[in-house]
Parts: C-alpha cells; structure tokens; sequence
C-alpha cells in the first residue's frame, strides 16, 4: 500500500490530501476476526452488523438487527462525551459485550484494533441489511452476491482508497 499526494482548491486555499490505501487484513491463523459497525439513517432508524471471518478470510458468520433511537450508537456517543464513565453499553447487545469481555479476560489470545471504514465494508453493508430486519438475523454463509465479492476482494486484500 501506498500514499499519494494530491492537491485541491477550497474556497481559494490549496489544501493537500494524502490518499492512502487500506485494505481488510485476515486474522493470524487459527483466529477468527470480528468486525461490525453501525448505520443510521433518517432520524429514527439505526441498525448494526457484524461478520466473523477466519485466517482465509472465509465468512462464518455474518449477523445484523436493527435497534431503537434511545439505543443508537449516536446516544451512547454522547454518553462518554458528556461522561468519563459510560459504565454500560445502552443497546441490545449489552450482555453480549459483557460476556465477550468476560471471555476475553481469561486468555491473552485477542487484540482489538481499529480498522478504517474503506477497509470495513462486509461489515457496512450488514449494518445496512440490519435496518430491515426485526430480530437479530444469522446467516452462516453469503445470502447476497454484493456481499459474496466484498468477502471475496477483502480475502485477496483488494486495496481502497482513502484520503
């Protein structure tokens, strides 16, 4: 991956964008990666989605559900900014996260990073599916030819711009 130099004009001021290339990674073998992300659109709607890969990039699971405005992203967001201790997650997936975190405690075998959107798509695209669906929906293997190449480029690490 590499950087480049561009240069654009705003409002008379010549401001230079670095573009970079990012691409999805797999995990070290014998991992499994978890990526997820959010979605809101209009003022009401908000939705998540997930997908667990393994080290050849493979889908093995793949989940999405949306959720209610009192428990976006967006209001949890504005919890820790006006709070140092945002003590729970106010979504559905509370107990989730307290016993994946409870998981995590007992082994030193995890690392959470973050990831840029460019490099999240698999993930974008189900917090977008998430917005039709009523319940939490599983699927175990790809249900959609969009999401099929997605997880095919991502596991040939097809390279995004970013700048």
């Amino acid at each position: 991956m590499e950087d480049q130099n561009s240069a654009t004009e705003h409002q008379g001021q010549k401001r230079h964008n670095i573009i970079k290339e990012v691409a999805w990674s797999c995990p070290p073998p014998g991992f499994l990666k978890l990526n997820f992300d959010g979605a809101k659109r209009g003022s009401t709607s908000t939705s998540l989605g997930y997908v667990i890969r393994n080290e050849k990039g493979d889908l093995i699971l793949a989940g999405a559900k949306a959720s209610h405005p009192e428990g976006s992203a967006l209001s949890y967001l504005q919890k820790l900014v006006h709070s140092e201790k945002a003590s729970k997650v106010p979504w559905e997936i509370n107990g989730l996260i307290e016993d994946s975190l409870a998981d995590l405690s007992n082994t030193d075998n995890f690392v959470i990073n973050h990831c840029y959107r460019e490099a999240n798509h698999a993930a974008d695209f189900m917090a977008a599916k998430g917005s039709s669906c009523i319940s939490m929906s599983l699927w175990f293997s790809s249900f959609d030819p969009s999401l099929s190449l997605i997880i095919l480029k991502d596991a040939l690490g097809y390279p995004f711009q970013r700048g």
